[in-house]
């Protein structure tokens, strides 16, 4: 046979790091939609958040706009059009003290013109009227147009003010001069000559056109006068604290690269890529390859958004490098910290939330030191999320100072323009690079180091001659378990060392199948882990390997499968890992999965296989790539009889090209697969050789049994040997007519029982401890072979369950919580819980006293109600009232000198045109009367008088004859000032007025002077007498509360709420885990009622938010931060009911999540806060100011009831006014009452809401309604054969069901008439029915996916029938399921169980089911079970058959009337099971028993019934019945003598048994045929199996031996046994009937 030569280490490395990474790249393509989210729209969604928020407060346009001018012009718009598109209605006019009489014919005259009847006119006297007619908005908006205010009016002139709402003049920048979309075209002008044209009498004349104009002649060059100092105040929010959040743009990685890795490991793929020889360091390799690959277009993306949008300055490959550098750190340290755990959960929790924390203690250093550089520097250096939340900060640091971030050293200090130093960076760029690089390489050297540490096994081995015989020699192997001290608590004693494994000397020969027996804890499989690598052995141990069989292949007990993968996938997958080690190995991907047939399933996922299908993949993995040596561990554990001859099928066609090591609990197997067998007990070999001469050597004597009913004892005679009891029947025979025989053969039981008790003394099953028996003599084996047949068994006499109170059962929950809580990973949790919100408010508690006091609404009321500071009088100011701003009369300066900056301003005032219209005495004085008072001497201001100004305003005009020449002269002007007035009139009633477009006061005061002009023109022009009343406007703006709010305010807030949405989420993970292990419902099968478990749930986790909210509300609000906040006390209430919210909806989603449920939750959770959060500042920065608390408001009531986050927001925007929220639309709202509906009332009452609302479908769920959503909703329709299936009757169980309701006097317990269920439209059960009575115990026996374990959950009412009934001592499960579960036990196929230890577990179902003696009881079901010495063990150190023994305690308890087991016996050795069918047989007296199970033998040994069904009942009845009606032949093996031929034994057989032979199969020198079931003619089969051995059975009984010569006395066979139809052949030969009918396998 060729070697298997090793491949080199770095070309195994490289090949099995690509085959990973086709694997995980694999893995995320069969989940697109879960891979697009996380690693694409998460982080670009949180990106595009964090860049738009930008427009906080955004400061407006900017100057930098390029020079144009309008090409057409505009004519002024009519006042009530205006009006219209405005959405104004209302106008004021204020008399000001001035007379009605005068004014009343001018206010009259612009309210009665065409189109005004629908608006709004108001005239009041008292300027502190326009408080209230056009009370202004903390935004400055009212619903007002205008409102005028008019200060004088006399019979030469009329000076009136405008008064715009304060937002339109408070602008920056141009408006639209394309469109005339300017304040002075919608207000200003339209209302300017509805006022003038009736001032002025010429209401008829056409109104007169604009032509706009705006920006600037230097929009590309910076001013070195006055450059811009910052950009948006957003980044230097980020600067300053927001920073760290953005670790939110990677934080998906961290979470699914953690849960990745620990899922591997908690599924055992991790251990068994090890055992594979697939080494750390290809691992390590591969995953961070495939999620840099696969998150790197996230990490490109929002890099560049980053950098498009938010970053401008800084170099978009610059931070993309940067980034994805970050993006790299993040992964190798997420790695390292995933490796340290086993669990995904609990790893993708701690990680990522270990990840926001390092980025939030960044904030917490930088605001709690007065110089943080060293310590955020050190941080950085270590901390990969630091490392990031620095590096945002400082690039944002310097882009709020205009500055790209840059790499160059000596960047963190630069002088601001106004002489101080600013520190724009905390370290310098080059040190991120340095620093990130760093990190790559250590935590992935790290990573390396914990997974060879932690969870590394060295495997050193010799090699064998590849010519020797045999596969692998094991000598003096031993293994000793040392205890650990637990690593969060140092000072816990370690346990004491623990031999799994003593001196063990064992050889496997070539070829063979060889078997390890032994009770749970005998040392089997350590051995097998031992020989397969999967476990270090302990120094002086040796190995030893044939150097033609170093591939192994490994089938371990529990699937281990990449769900997702098909099972091409999978093979492929695994033969070029183990390839990679070893060279020229043949591609045999089709030979396996033909070898285990599982060529038809090819292209099946893992996850759809039934169970059989999963061991044939199982067993594929561990037979692909040449495997020459394949150790399997429980082979057939858990199949039905079906799945489990499949398997047994493959085993033994593939033994001939590999060596075959396998351990089992099941002795069947063993006694039909091996050729060699080793019995291990308590760590050492106490026997091996092959079956047969183990059965001679420590077998019992042959029992000859009547098979007459009527005989109690039905034992006749026991006989040494085989001959003899040949003898004996034949003469039982020939002496009884009536009555047959059964001959019991020695078995491997008996062999495995005796040598696996102590000093090989058998077990007596009344000892009940499976451990310690007595020495072996004939009262011992006749209770070893009878203890299960006795039909007077032993009741344990346990108390009776009864209902308790809703207190008792919260109590007993809430206790079980709190004893969980103490397991680490329950305290841990829990303490991240607790913890997150404190550890913000403490970085917090040094920052926020620091702020300003509130600013209280009331203090705004009395602050706009007061004049301004500007009352004083000034020849430059605008008289004062209350409702305006201080206003300022505009003044037009003529530079008679260089100012102090030596910039020389134009002295051209005007640019008026055609010159002919401006240039005469009347035009003169008319122009000077209207300007001059405006104008100023910029060197003098003495020398400003009446004279110099007329004379200056004369000479500082220009003047064009075209259009043409004007719009180039108002060019050039500009180029260095602002011309304020530019006219071009061919007459007075077609004048076009240039303007600026400048969107603030004193611009549009110019204009207005400017249109003034042309009205005054006008005026006088069509005035026949006399001279014109003079019109003088102005432009001023009304005043609005101003609320105080520090900018940082809301990013607290935010932090705030995050802390404690993360912390409330962490409350969803045991919900979670005890629904999907079914805790749960095995709770309430216990009468656990829901509304008690749920709510002693709520009030174990309310302990944890009352805690919080009292810590962070003492640190944050009260004391000298109280006067930060708005009425405090009530953001503990908030608190409270966010927590209770908050725990409610983890409830909810608990029921349906069953992966990532924090995740889920507090992805959800953040997500509806975020778009809240959103809805916010897309109203402030985008939403119409008018309706801006409206739409705010309209946010709460709609948005905030779909999550308690946003509540929560909302309470601390309240708390601190963010968004201006608190004191109303109007900035002055009486805040008296906190608990108002648009204050604190709203947040409570949205918070309640979501309380009932999630009480109530938590209620909804969990009374009756979620099974009707199932089938409504979720899976709508039915299968089209209901109705037929409800109509028919069955027949074919008639005569059976006749039978069992004959039975005299029992009384029946549990009826199951008719019922069925389906899931969607595929049917579980199809119109099953039957009974059991007291004393009974019905086996329903079943293949996988029959629908055995859907009649027992909808007996235990967790699912509802579709039809039919059932009822428990007349009690209607459907109706009253709380009363019929009082008397019941339920055993669930799984164990579900929390992690107590086996008392407190006990403990917990004896209180739930109202047993007084709860101690004492607990004390019986612990001895009858013989787990009393496991009592103070938690649950996760049980093995998996002590862990079924307590789930059938747990069933026990409160003496049920029906007990429901399914699998009871799973994983238990076959003295464990003795121990726990005892104790079933003791509990049956005047009980009904529901037996599930794949162990015929089980059945066998406590059935009195047996059913069998394959989605509808098959064949019911008795065993004794079924074997009669189903049962077919007698099984007979023997072992072929060494050194004859095959062929000719076959024909011999033939001969002597007259051709009746069926199935005759030799292999390997194991020879098994099958002969016709006649129970009289078992004397005769055993006479010609006696010949065939060579001797010779006469008619007398003498037996003579091979002296008698002739061919009848050739020796053709060694030992041989004879079975009679078992219960396994029924079951095989009803599955063989009903093929078509369901049964898997068939």
């Amino acid at each position: 046979m060729a070697t298997s030569t090793q491949r080199p280490r770095w070309q195994r490395i490289y090949r099995q790091t690509l085959t990973l990474i086709y694997k995980n790249f694999l893995i995320f393509y069969k989940t697109p939609i879960s891979l697009i989210l996380r690693a694409l729209v998460f982080p670009i969604a949180v990106t595009l958040i964090f860049s738009f928020l930008k427009h906080i407060r955004e400061s407006g346009s900017s100057y930098d706009d390029p020079f144009g001018i309008s090409a057409t012009s505009f004519p002024v718009k009519d006042l009530p059009d205006a009006m219209k598109v405005a959405s104004k209605q209302k106008l004021a006019f204020v008399r000001n003290g001035v007379s009605n009489e005068t004014l009343g014919p001018i206010i009259d005259g612009v309210l009665g013109q065409s189109g005004m009847d629908s608006m709004q006119g108001y005239s009041v006297d008292d300027p502190n009227d326009l408080f209230y007619l056009c009370q202004q908005s903390t935004q400055g908006t009212s619903e007002c147009f205008a409102a005028v205010i008019f200060l004088a009016s006399n019979d030469t002139t009329v000076e009136y003010s405008i008064a715009l709402d304060d937002k339109l003049l408070s602008g920056y920048g141009y408006g639209n001069y394309q469109t005339d979309d300017t304040v002075m075209a919608k207000r200003v002008l339209p209302l300017q000559w509805a006022l003038d044209s009736h001032i002025g009498g010429f209401q008829t004349v056409s109104r007169p056109s604009v032509q706009p104009y705006g920006g600037s002649h230097y929009s590309s060059l910076s001013s070195a006068a006055a450059p811009p100092t910052h950009a948006e105040f957003w980044l230097d929010l980020v600067g300053a604290f927001v920073a760290p959040v953005f670790i939110l743009i990677l934080i998906g990685v961290v979470y699914h690269l953690a849960t990745f890795v620990a899922t591997e490991r908690e599924t055992s793929m991790a251990e068994l890529m090890a055992a594979q020889k697939v080494s750390i360091t290809p691992r390590i390799l591969s995953t961070f390859i495939s999620f840099f690959a696969v998150y790197f277009p996230g990490f490109l993306i929002s890099s560049i958004l980053l950098t498009k949008i938010l970053f401008t300055r800084t170099s978009d490959i610059l931070f993309l490098w940067v980034t994805l550098l970050a993006g790299a750190s993040l992964i190798a340290s997420s790695h390292f910290l995933a490796s340290f755990f086993a669990k995904a959960q609990l790893a993708g929790l701690y990680t990522s939330t270990l990840a926001f924390a390092l980025a939030l203690v960044t904030l917490a250093a930088s605001l709690t030191s007065d110089n943080p550089q060293t310590q955020v520097t050190a941080l950085a250096a270590i901390f990969p999320p630091c490392t990031y939340a620095t590096l945002i900060g400082d690039v944002a640091t310097r882009e709020y100072y205009l500055r790209p971030f840059s790499l160059a050293p000596n960047s963190t200090d630069y002088t601001n323009v106004d002489g101080g130093e600013v520190k724009y960076q905390f370290m310098n760029g080059y040190l991120y690079v340095v620093f990130f690089i760093l990190q790559i390489v250590v935590y992935s050297a790290a990573a390396y180091g914990i997974e060879h540490g932690l969870w590394g096994v060295s495997r050193n081995f010799d090699t064998i001659d590849a010519t020797s015989d045999v596969a692998v020699r094991c000598t003096g192997l031993s293994k000793t378990y040392y205890g650990k001290r637990p690593w969060y608590w140092p000072f816990m004693n370690k346990g004491g060392p623990v031999k799994a494994v003593s001196d063990l000397n064992l050889e496997v020969k070539k070829g063979s199948v060889t078997f390890l027996l032994g009770p749970n804890g005998g040392g089997k499989t350590t051995t097998l882990k031992c020989t397969a690598g999967m476990t270090a052995m302990d120094p002086g141990s040796q190995l030893e390997l044939n150097e033609a069989g170093l591939v192994f292949g490994i089938c371990p007990q529990s699937n281990v499968f990449w769900d997702s993968l098909t099972v091409q996938e999978h093979i492929k997958i695994w033969r070029q890992l183990k390839t990679a080690a070893f060279e020229d190995l043949a591609v045999d991907d089709d030979d396996v999965l033909v070898e285990c047939d599982l060529l038809g399933k090819a292209g099946a996922c893992a996850k759809t296989l039934s169970g059989g299908q999963m061991r044939k993949l199982q067993l594929a993995i561990s037979f692909v790539g040449g495997s020459k040596v394949c150790c399997i561990d429980e082979a057939s554990s858990g199949l039905d009889p079906l799945s489990r001859r499949n398997i047994w099928n493959i085993i033994q066609k593939g033994h001939a090209r590999r060596t075959i090591l396998v351990t089992t609990h099941f002795l069947d197997e063993a006694d039909v697969l091996a050729d060699h067998i080793a019995i291990l007990y308590k760590g050492k070999l106490v026997c091996e050789g092959p079956g047969t001469s183990l059965k001679a050597r420590f077998g019992d004597n042959y029992s000859i049994r009547s098979n007459n009913d009527a005989e109690d004892d039905n034992l006749v005679w026991r006989s040494p040997n085989s001959a003899e009891a040949t003898r004996k029947i034949i003469e039982l025979e020939e002496l009884s007519e009536d009555n047959t025989f059964n001959v019991v053969f020695p078995t491997l039981e008996q062999v495995f029982l005796k040598v696996t008790s102590d000093s090989h003394t058998v077990i007596r099953d009344h000892g009940g401890d499976g451990i310690v028996g007595e020495e072996e003599n004939e009262t011992v084996i006749d209770e070893k072979v009878f203890a299960l047949e006795q039909e007077n068994a032993r009741d344990i006499d346990l108390d009776i369950g009864h209902s308790i109170g809703l207190a008792r059962q919260i109590s007993a929950l809430f206790n079980k919580r709190y004893l969980l809580l103490m397991q680490k990973a329950g305290w841990i949790s829990y303490a991240i819980n607790l913890i997150i919100p404190i550890i913000i408010a403490a970085a917090l508690v040094k920052f926020v006293p620091k702020f300003d006091a509130l600013q209280t609404c009331a203090t705004n009321d009395q602050l706009l109600h007061e004049a301004s500071s500007g009352n004083y009088s000034s020849p430059y100011s605008a008289p004062t009232f209350a409702p305006l701003e201080d206003g300022t009369i505009p003044s037009i300066y003529v530079y008679t000198t260089s100012n102090p900056s030596g910039y020389q301003s134009s002295n051209t005032k005007a640019i008026l045109g055609p010159t002919s219209e401006w240039t005469n005495t009347a035009q003169d004085d008319l122009y000077a009367s209207v300007v001059s008072r405006y104008f100023s001497n910029s060197g003098s201001r003495s020398a400003t008088n009446s004279t110099w100004q007329t004379t200056e305003a004369l000479a500082t005009r220009a003047f064009v004859n075209t259009t043409d020449d004007m719009i180039a002269e108002i060019s050039n002007s500009t180029r260095q000032s602002t011309v304020p007035f530019t006219i071009f009139a061919p007459s007075d009633e077609s004048a076009v007025m240039f303007y600026k477009t400048l969107e603030y006061e004193e611009a549009i005061g110019e204009s207005m002077i400017g249109f003034s002009i042309i009205t005054n023109r006008i005026a006088n022009s069509t005035k026949k007498t006399g001279i014109a009343k003079q019109m003088i406007p102005s432009i001023r703006s009304m005043r609005h509360a101003e609320n105080k709010v520090d900018f940082r305010s809301m990013p607290i807030d935010v932090l705030i709420a995050l802390s404690f949405i993360a912390a409330a989420s962490i409350a969803v993970i045991y919900p979670a885990f005890e629904k999907n292990n079914r805790v749960r419902a095995l709770q309430y099968c216990n009468g656990v009622s829901p509304f008690a478990l749920w709510l002693g749930y709520l009030l174990f986790d309310l302990q944890l938010i009352v805690i919080q909210a009292f810590i962070v509300w003492g640190i944050l609000f009260t004391g000298p931060a109280a006067k930060v906040w708005y009425a405090p006390s009530y953001i503990l209430g908030v608190f409270i009911l966010f927590g209770i919210a908050t725990y409610l909806g983890t409830y909810v989603l608990s029921l349906f999540t069953k992966k990532a449920a924090f995740a889920i939750a507090a992805g959800i959770h953040v997500l509806l806060s975020a778009i809240y959060l959103v809805g916010y500042i897309m109203n402030q920065s985008f939403g119409n100011s008018d309706n801006l608390h409206e739409t705010y408001s309209a946010i709460q009531y709609a948005v905030g009831l779909t999550s308690p986050g946003a509540n929560l927001l909302r309470a601390l925007f309240l708390a601190n006014n963010s968004f201006e929220i608190l004191c109303g639309k109007y900035g002055v709202a009486d805040t008296s009452n906190p608990f108002a509906y648009v204050r604190y009332g709203s947040v409570y009452a949205n918070l309640f809401i979501q309380i009932i609302f999630l009480i109530t479908v938590l209620g909804v769920y969990e009374y009756g309604s979620a099974d009707w959503i199932r089938r409504n909703i979720t899976n709508r329709g039915i299968p089209a054969r209901l109705h037929y299936i409800v109509e028919s009757n069955n027949e074919e169980n008639a005569a059976a069901l006749a039978e069992k309701n004959a039975r005299a006097n029992k009384s029946q317990i549990l009826d199951v008439s008719r019922i069925s269920k389906f899931f969607g439209k595929v049917f579980a059960v199809e119109n099953v029915s039957f009974s059991i009575s007291q004393n009974e115990t019905l086996a329903l026996l079943g293949g996988n996916g029959a629908g055995k374990t859907t009649v027992i959950n909808m007996i235990r009412s967790e699912l509802k029938p579709d039809f039919g009934s059932i009822h428990l001592d007349g009690v209607s499960v459907q109706k009253d399921p709380h009363r019929v579960r009082l008397n019941m036990g339920v055993c669930p196929q799984d164990d579900a169980i929390d992690n107590l230890t086996v008392r407190q577990t006990l403990s917990f179902y004896a209180t739930v089911k109202g047993l007084k003696n709860v101690v004492g009881n607990v004390d019986k079901v612990l001895k009858a079970l013989n787990i009393a010495s496991y009592q103070d063990l938690s649950v996760k150190a049980l093995s998996g058959g002590t862990r079924r023994k307590l789930s059938v305690a747990i069933a026990i308890l409160g003496n049920p009337r029906v007990l429901l087991l399914d699998e009871p016996s799973t994983g238990q050795d076959a003295g464990a099971k003795r121990v726990l069918w005892k104790a079933l047989q003791d509990i049956s007296v005047n009980h009904a028993i529901l037996l599930t199970t794949h162990s015929m033998e089980e059945a066998e040994a406590l059935a009195t019934d047996v059913a069998i069904m394959g989605t509808k009942m098959l064949a019911t009845g008795t065993l004794t019945s079924l074997q009669e009606s189903h049962g077919g032949a007698y099984s007979v093996r023997a072992v072929r003598v060494p050194g004859t031929n095959a062929q000719e034994v076959k024909q011999v057989v033939q001969e002597r048994f007259w051709g009746r032979v069926a199935n005759y199969v030799d292999g390997h020198g194991q020879v098994s045929f099958n002969l016709p079931h006649d129970k009289r003619a078992l004397g005769a089969i055993m006479r010609v199996m006696e010949g065939l051995k060579g001797d010779v059975v006469e008619e007398e009984g003498r037996v003579e031996g091979s002296a008698a010569g002739g061919r009848e006395l050739e020796r053709f066979i060694q030992d041989y046994t004879i079975q009679g139809p078992t219960l396994e052949e029924v079951f095989m030969n009803v599955a063989r009937e009903n093929g078509d009918v369901g049964i898997p396998g068939v």
